[in-house]
């Protein structure tokens, strides 16, 4: 249902309705339980399955012929008082039927049950081959990608620039696809017609989108080759012809934001392979071994750089290209060159497989803003075989490269962490993905690291070769690797598929390296494994050509599959591959994770009544919006909105005592709800002094010695107890002319003090309380009289402050 952006079958179960609907770049599907009803009765029937399982994440795994799927973690909320309260869920399993667990929850309230998908989707058309080569986003989280087809019903939108195809030869196109994978915003065909040789003789020609950038308004630049004489270049752009007509040459492009034209579009002299762009929307593009800085109307070079000195094949190439915020421009490529221009104090002044000249090597320029003069330029490379494709930087300008290399483990000049993620396996023939940090200087590695694998099948091994075109960086720096792998043992960590792709050509891997660079975090196969007929154009197999990633830390990957089953998800633009176009290409998006973890810290700890305490729940996610919730036990004591990554409660209503907090986040598009762990708040109460009692013996009793003169037996019970929060510190006893006393650190403090032998006479004793706010409380002094053994007129003590009930009377004189 192409039109509706969501859709409730209502009454699934009893009580029970299911909602499909698009979140912001995913498809999403709800379970609404009504009050009342039960959630025990939800049961999904899985069929093709090998096997079913939950495994250490809640993650729902689903074994398949053609790979594992993986289901994520059911979440679960209720609406109360329109904020999300998190309510535990997880998979239950009794065969292939699945259902759900669930914690406690308000059975008068409705529960949303929500499983997250991310979204893949095929693009192509059904009479030919496809292909995407680059891919970039739009800050809204829009996917661009450029490529290549033959098909002739390749998808175009209305109001493109060039919505038919040709008769013969390869088309470029661009692509621009919705949040959720769902439809093509914009799509065009980007081609020439002819090649027309000026003499009469015309013959077909050949244009291909190799590589796509996005400016901060949603401008799409779009770099490639061409042989077409009349390629759509735009008037007063710097080349409106080509350089050698006939012969391979390029373009650049710039079309407007709704993908209906071109802001200009001109001839490049050689074929380009990368494209990048800066805030002031200067186009900066490589091919061969030349690096131009386009101005932002399209109208001239404002430089021409040479990074590379051999232009015959091999030859030296330009491959990746970059820019920083103030405007240098940093490209890597491979060379055979011995003579490369380098800069004193580079990390590789000198080739680092000098015997092998007839094999590659990498390298790694900084170009000045102004196009004058390298910053930094350097060999990058192993002792043995270098070929660099995918380039990266941050924003303290460090270079980060992904390519392939030879088994060789000695990198020239580097003492740092060198980490492999393979399986162990170094075959002869071997060729692993690589991924390098360079620092800002170009001086050092931070790291380098090998990504890969061998054929190893049974007792015998075949070499394999794992190669990363396209790298990418998340907010933390931690890098993303895109590429093609013919191992069936790559390292495979949280995949989202296991199975390596069997049949025709090689599979495709997305991986995630920590920002250190020596811990591999998340890495999957993606391939399908169903081929379709021998494709007529393209390769068979499935390859990674390109990988972004948004500021959610979300990672978007294209690129070209041959495989009919390629995975794609629910409601996605193109389903399947269809097989008589044999080649297609293909856009997903890849959330690694969504869980959010809340932390609550409570300042001050412990508080008192009626000061301020502050609440404060800081959200680990990807980048977290929403609300968080602040529960007293099961209390809620208020809301507030999540900023930066926190979100923060003061409150000055909490009564003395003990208290159970916690912070309930409610969860956005990209970060699950989730609940912190419990922090204990004692409040102390400054105001109000303990509470104290004595008893066992009462004001004015009197008692007689024994027959030793001495009275024994008689005892006091103190019983203390602080206001909320507060503590007993201190129990004094005071005695006649002596004292005794004892600490106690127990809130509900009750002593008793055997008195020692009392001799006859007059006695008194009282006590004091203190607790850890300095207050005291004092019982009544009881006085009480010990009478000798035997006295015939046993003496009563009565207390100076009550009346004797007779009064002195003096006598008169008589008179």
């Amino acid at each position: 249902m192409p039109h509706f952006a969501r859709v409730r079958y209502e009454g699934l179960y009893r009580g029970i309705d299911q909602v499909f609907y698009g979140n912001p770049g995913q498809l999403e599907y709800d379970f609404i339980v009504a009050p009342g009803a039960d959630p025990g009765d939800i049961r999904i029937a899985l069929e093709g399955t090998t096997r079913i399982a939950v495994d250490g994440q809640g993650d729902l795994v689903l074994e398949t012929a053609l790979g594992d799927v993986v289901q994520k973690k059911p979440i679960a909320y209720q609406e109360v008082d329109g904020v999300r309260r998190g309510v535990e869920a997880r998979y239950r399993l009794a065969g292939n039927i699945v259902g759900f667990d669930l914690g406690p929850y308000d059975r008068d309230r409705a529960l949303v049950i929500d499983p997250v998908l991310v979204y893949s989707t095929i693009v192509g058309g059904t009479s030919n081959g496809s292909g995407a080569n680059a891919i970039a986003l739009s800050r809204c989280g829009e996917a661009f990608i450029a490529g290549w087809t033959y098909a002739t019903d390749f998808p175009t939108t209305p109001g493109a620039p060039r919505r038919t195809a040709i008769a013969e030869g390869i088309m470029g196109f661009v692509s621009k696809l919705d949040q959720a994978g769902t439809a093509l915003l914009y799509s065009t065909y980007l081609t020439g017609t002819v090649i027309d040789y000026g003499d009469g003789y015309f013959s077909s020609q050949n244009t291909e989108a190799t590589a796509i950038a996005v400016d901060a308004t949603g401008h799409a630049f779009v770099a490639g080759s061409t042989n077409a004489t009349d390629f759509p270049a735009t008037p007063g752009s710097w080349n409106t012809a080509p350089t050698y007509p006939g012969s391979p040459g390029g373009f650049a492009a710039k079309l407007n934001t709704d993908g209906t034209g071109f802001l200009y579009s001109t001839y490049v002299p050689v074929g380009l392979e990368t494209i990048a762009v800066d805030a002031a929307g200067s186009a900066y593009m490589a091919g061969g071994r030349v690096v131009w800085k386009l101005d932002s109307a399209g109208a001239s070079a404002a430089y021409e750089f040479l990074v590379g000195v051999s232009w015959y094949p091999p030859g030296d190439t330009a491959h990746a290209i970059a820019v920083d915020a103030a405007g240098n421009a940093y490209v890597t490529g491979s060379t055979y060159s011995s003579d490369l221009p380098v800069t004193a104090g580079a990390f590789q002044t000198t080739r680092p497989n000098p015997t092998e000249t007839s094999r590659a090597t990498g390298f790694v320029a900084k170009i000045n803003p102004g196009g004058t003069a390298l910053a930094y330029g350097t060999y990058l490379g192993t002792a043995s075989i270098t070929y660099p494709f995918g380039l990266a930087i941050d924003a303290a300008g460090n270079a980060y490269v992904t390519g392939m290399v030879s088994d060789s483990t000695g990198i020239p000049n580097f003492t740092g962490p060198f980490t492999s993620f393979n399986d162990g396996v170094n075959h002869m023939g071997n060729y692993h993905a690589f991924i390098a940090r360079l620092n800002a200087s170009g001086t050092g590695l931070g790291y380098f690291s090998r990504f890969g694998g061998s054929g190893c099948s049974g007792t015998s091994c075949y070499s394999a070769t794992t190669r990363g075109t396209a790298i990418a960086l998340d907010s933390v720096g931690a890098a993303w690797i895109a590429g093609t792998t013919g191992s069936n043992r790559i390292p495979l960590v949280k995949p989202l598929v296991s199975t390596f792709g069997q049949g025709n050509g090689p599979d495709l891997f997305a991986a995630k390296l920590s920002p250190s660079g020596t811990t591999l975090a998340f890495s999957t196969l993606l391939g399908g494994t169903l081929d379709a007929p021998s494709p007529p154009n393209g390769p068979g197999g499935s390859f990674a050509t390109g990988i972004a990633v948004d500021a959610i830390g979300s990672a978007y990957v294209t690129g070209m599959t041959s495989k009919t089953d390629f995975p794609t998800t629910a409601g996605a633009f193109q389903a399947a591959l269809n097989a008589s176009a044999g080649v297609g290409a293909f856009v997903m998006k890849i959330n690694e994770s969504k869980d959010a973890t809340t932390t609550l810290s409570v300042t001050p700890n412990p508080g008192a009544v009626g000061s301020p305490t502050t609440l404060t729940a800081t959200i680990a996610g990807n980048a977290p919006t929403g609300t968080v919730t602040f529960l007293d036990g099961a209390a809620i004591l208020g809301t507030a909105p999540v900023s930066g990554t926190a979100a923060q409660l003061v409150t000055a209503t909490l009564a003395g005592g003990a208290h159970s907090l916690t912070a309930s986040y409610a969860g956005d598009a990209h970060n699950n709800p989730g609940v912190s762990e419990a922090v204990l708040l004692n409040l102390t109460d400054p105001l109000t002094p303990p509470l104290l009692t004595m008893t066992g013996i009462a004001d004015g009793a009197s008692f007689t010695a024994g027959a030793g003169g001495t009275f024994s037996g008689a005892s006091v019970t103190l019983n203390a107890s602080a206001a909320a929060g507060n503590l007993i510190t201190r129990l004094e006893i005071r005695f006649n002319s002596s004292y005794y006393y004892v600490i106690y650190a127990d809130p509900g403090a009750s002593w008793t003090w055997n008195l020692p032998a009392l001799a006859p006479g007059m006695h008194t004793i009282y006590a004091i309380a203190q607790d850890n706010q300095g207050h005291t409380t004092t019982t009544p002094v009881v006085r009480f009289v010990v009478n000798a053994a035997g006295r015939a007129h046993p003496r009563r003590w009565r207390s100076p402050h009550r009346p004797t009930g007779r009064a002195l009377c003096r006598r008169s004189p008589s008179r």
